[in-house]
Formats: C-alpha cells, structure tokens, sequence
C-alpha cells in the first residue's frame, strides 16, 4: 500500500536545485526570483518526509498547502524544543 501523496510547493536555493531534479525531476523546478525556485513536488505528510526536507536546511522554505506548512513547522519546533 502507498501512502497519500500531498501536492507540496517549495522555494529552493538554486543550490539544492540539481538534488530536486535528480530526486523529483526537471519538470518539477519553476523559476521564482533572482533567489529562490519554486518546486512543486509530490510527497507523503509524514515524519520521514518532514526529516528529508528539513535536511535542506535555509536552502529550502515550505510555502504550500498551509496544512502541510503548519505540521512541518511543528516538527521543526520539536526539534528545536530537544535544545533548549
């Protein structure tokens, strides 16, 4: 069984440009701005998926579908909450 796939869109330094197109392919890249790309990807709303995209660290900023923003920050506050 496959898990749901959620529609996510991303901007992305042009530096991680290259790991989107291997990993997701070309088609999946825009341009945005001078700064950033935007990447349209599809992926699970899960914790693993949360744990690859926050591997990216600042090179990469989650902008829709705001469920998907709201939970990924959350992970991310957990994480941050395991330092403090």
């Amino acid at each position: 069984m496959w898990p749901k796939l959620t529609k996510v869109r991303a901007l992305i330094s042009p530096a991680i440009k290259d790991q989107f197109i291997e990993r997701y392919g070309s088609k999946c890249i825009e341009p945005h701005s001078a700064e950033w790309l935007s990447a349209t990807i599809h992926i699970p709303q899960s914790q693993i998926s949360f744990r690859h995209l926050a591997g990216f660290g600042t090179e990469l900023k989650i902008v829709a579908p705001l469920s998907y923003v709201e939970e990924f920050q959350r992970y991310v506050a957990e994480i941050l909450n395991h330092y403090r």
